[in-house]
């Protein structure tokens, strides 16, 4: 079965109208708590190294392999603290374990530009200011659970003051080429305005701008933007988000560029942070590689001729030992017997005349007479 028969059979599945009506009431009791705030002005700002005319050709790049699986954050608003478990999961700090979802969320209301800290929901900039002061600890120290009252493990804290983040940076919504380059080398972190389309949009995972324009504003959501992809000549940023497999296309979605720089909340562009001893991949992957030739293959030596199998060589018939002496003793047996019948004159055999003549001799008869009266009776006859 081909790729594109399933992926054809998954869409009549999960896009039909029953499928829709379901993740849209799956997905719209999501909480969608990221508050809307003014930019602010003291957020560094991402400076370029490259010029303006360096543009990158290639049409398609997605994070999807290099990234951290796509979570569930369940019922309650912690998108913030998922989305930065996938901005940190690709740093070299976190190679051996994933960074814990719940404490980036819990840690972020401390430095939220709003009071205390009893309330559903935080800001990306609120999280970054406590990476810089407090770090992330592994998940292994604060598990996630689906609940705002989880506590996070003895010796969390220290765990996190040894992966803190040195700064973070804005990229301007209308720097695309600076975002290109920026994805290639880390997730980015983002947060915009959902509305109500948003929780029905197809197995395909593309959001249409138009219906997307024309429906409701439902709430502010975080979300990690990882590549992107031109379709019909139009480009389209990809994004990863926390509401499960279920959702989109595996969990992840696409937003184009207009509707991506109408949508965003609380910044001019999407954040990067940077840690103290980089990412997994620090230097940028080139997605237009010049291709590579593929070695020759390896010429095989010519086998060397097998040379047939000699013909089993049939052993010859044993000659009996006993030959030479059943002969001797043959030659033996007839000597004897030649021997003893020469011995008796009278065994010697004679000619038909001489026999006749004995027999006359003995019963006294003429052998002429005999001879004469025999022809006459010849004769009568």
């Amino acid at each position: 079965m081909s790729k594109k028969l399933i992926q054809s059979i998954i869409s009549v599945l999960l896009d039909n109208p029953v499928s829709k009506y379901v993740k849209k009431n799956k997905f719209s009791e999501k909480k969608l708590n990221v508050s809307e705030h003014p930019a602010d002005k003291r957020d560094w700002v991402h400076v370029s190294q490259y010029l303006k005319s360096e543009s990158i050709s290639s049409k398609e790049f997605s994070r999807r392999s290099l990234c951290v699986s796509v979570a569930n954050q369940g019922s309650i608003g912690s998108c913030v603290g998922h989305s930065g478990r996938v901005v940190l999961g690709s740093a070299s700090a976190f190679k051996a374990e994933e960074p814990s979802p719940m404490w980036i969320y819990k840690t972020a209301k401390k430095y939220d530009p709003w009071a205390g800290e009893d309330y559903s929901g935080t800001s990306i900039r609120g999280a970054a200011n406590a990476l810089i002061n407090e770090g992330c600890c592994f998940e292994s120290f604060w598990p996630y659970i689906d609940s705002e009252s989880s506590s996070p493990k003895e010796g969390a804290k220290e765990d996190a003051g040894l992966k803190k983040i040195s700064s973070y940076h804005v990229i301007p919504c209308s720097e695309t080429e600076e975002i290109k380059r920026m994805v290639i080398d880390r997730p980015l972190w983002y947060a915009f305005k959902v509305r109500d389309y948003f929780f029905s949009i197809g197995y395909d995972g593309i959001v249409d701008t138009e219906k997307y324009l024309a429906s409701e504003v439902a709430g502010g959501h975080a979300v990690c933007l990882i590549g992107w992809k031109y379709i019909n000549d139009k480009l389209y940023w990809e994004f990863q988000n926390s509401w499960g497999l279920f959702f989109g296309n595996s969990g992840y979605f696409f937003m184009e560029d207009s509707l991506f720089r109408s949508s965003i909340m609380n910044s001019i562009g999407p954040y990067y942070v940077e840690l103290s001893d980089g990412f997994v991949n620090p230097k940028p992957i080139d997605p237009d590689p010049e291709p590579i030739e593929p070695d020759p293959e390896p010429i095989e030596p010519e086998p060397e001729p097998i040379e047939p199998e000699p013909e089993p060589i049939k052993p010859e018939p044993k000659k009996s030992k006993n030959i030479p002496l059943i002969i001797c003793a043959i030659i033996v047996i007839l000597a004897l017997i030649i021997f003893s019948s020469s011995s008796d004159p009278e065994a010697l055999p004679m000619n038909w005349d001489e026999k006749l003549e004995k027999e006359f001799k003995e019963k006294g008869i003429d052998r002429d007479s005999y001879l004469r009266d025999f022809k006459k009776k010849q004769q009568a006859e």
